[in-house]
């Protein structure tokens, strides 16, 4: 059965390459979310086991707040920012992600962290 994934991501060309690059990898990409609101309702209606959460997204609320309610709910994400604040970086990693992956990044890593993310306790 293929690992359902979720993409958190405002930049349409971004979230269609990630999307493609899961797919071709096995992985099962549930949906494509620009907010966090909509993140929300996609994670309530499909079960994702795994977010691929961009820090910065369209609205008012930023993924920060997305990684609350994931670690709040035991689901697994890993952030994908292109911003390296090292006050950003500090606040994102008290909401416990599974991996940090800095913009842009290879296939095979962000491959590598899925594969850490899905199998770890």
């Amino acid at each position: 059965m293929k690992k359902k994934i979720l993409i958190v991501e405002d930049e349409f060309i971004v979230a269609e390459d990630i999307q493609l690059t899961l797919q071709r990898a096995g992985y099962e990409v549930t949906d494509i979310a620009i907010s966090v609101p909509a993140a929300i309702q996609s994670i309530n209606d499909r079960l994702p086991e795994l977010v691929l959460l961009d820090i910065f997204l369209q609205g008012p609320e930023s993924g920060l707040e997305l990684g609350k309610e994931l670690d709040s709910r035991a689901i697994p994400f890993i952030y994908l920012t292109a911003n390296n604040n090292p006050q950003i970086q500090a606040a994102a990693r008290r909401t416990n992600p599974k991996a940090f992956m800095a913009k842009p990044f290879r296939d095979k890593d962000l491959l590598a962290n899925v594969q850490r993310a899905l199998l770890a306790p």
